[in-house]
């Protein structure tokens, strides 16, 4: 290969790193999930998943620890469980019930805890508590936001994520998730494959239950992936769960119907940001300046 053919090579190698993206937050293999408890303590929350009497569930539901269902409750889906289940009469789950061993549930605390910890690594808008309705907008591309405080609505209030098909959300939350009577966590021309709720607080088994539980009450309603590997989250009767899926510590459900998310990527590649790299003028000047450069030493040769 001639000095020329090797310089222009090089332009093209390096030219095209110009298109590497960054990569989406993954969260491995519990995002199989529509409902995980995932917690590993030996607590009255780590892992404890509870499903009251009649809940419908659309996807898989895993409990790692104590795991109780109500009479009614449907699972359209798997039924993965650490061992721990007690049934009422007339549950029926159309997937079947498996118990897995302890590797595999460190495994899946272990995606949910990398997943949040990526999360929260992402810089973007800082902003304090959210108390009242609230719209935020997305930026065609991803959009991140930084919440130091908690999200808090009360009743008929609402948090709006507004955008189009190529917008994608993080919502870090340092602290807790209350929603109230009626209150709502809306998207508005978002998709909700795209949105991930991430509250990271961490806390003693006894925190769990206050500074970082999340608690949802009947009526409120919500979309997107809810991940919350250190909180206990508390839902309560008559919630509106369309799209949705919540990776907790550990979940206590007096839920209706809830229909999950498929994909276990949060946000695929949609105009993400590039890699900050040399753009292509520059690198085609900096091939030009070697190619000169070997040019003049075979001269002196």
């Amino acid at each position: 290969m001639t000095l020329i053919s090797k310089v222009i090579a090089l332009v093209g190698l390096l030219t095209a790193t110009t298109g590497v993206y960054a990569l989406p937050i993954h969260l491995g293999s519990a995002g199989e999930y529509t409902l995980l408890s995932a917690g590993p303590g030996a607590s009255q929350t780590s892992g404890f998943m509870q499903l009251g009497s009649k809940a419908i569930i659309h996807g898989n539901v895993g409990g790692r620890g104590f795991t109780s269902l109500g009479s009614g409750v449907e699972i359209h889906g798997q039924l993965i469980n650490g061992g721990y289940v007690s049934a009422a009469a007339g549950v029926n789950v159309s997937g079947g019930r498996e118990n897995r061993n302890l590797s595999y549930w460190d495994l899946i605390y272990r995606d949910l805890l990398s997943a949040s910890d990526s999360a929260r690594l992402l810089s973007g808008t800082p902003l304090s508590s959210i108390t009242s309705t609230t719209r935020l907008f997305g930026n065609g591309g991803l959009s991140v936001f930084n919440i130091d405080g908690s999200i808090n609505l009360g009743s008929g209030e609402s948090l709006t994520l507004s955008g189009n098909a190529a917008d994608s959300f993080i919502i870090n939350v340092s602290e807790r998730l209350k929603l109230g009577s009626s209150a709502a966590i809306l998207l508005d021309g978002v998709s909700a494959d795209k949105v991930l709720f991430n509250f990271y607080g961490a806390g003693s088994d006894d925190a769990a239950w206050n500074n970082h539980l999340a608690t949802i009450v009947g009526g409120a309603e919500l979309s997107g992936t809810f991940i919350a590997p250190r909180a206990f989250w508390q839902i309560g009767d008559g919630a509106i769960m369309n799209a949705t899926r919540v990776l907790a510590n550990g979940i206590q459900g007096n839920l209706q119907t809830v229909r999950g998310i498929e994909h276990s990527v949060i946000f695929p590649p949609v105009n993400p940001p590039p890699v900050n790299v040399p753009e292509p003028t520059s690198l085609f000047l900096l091939a030009i300046g070697v190619f000169a450069l070997f040019a003049s030493r075979r001269k002196l040769t």
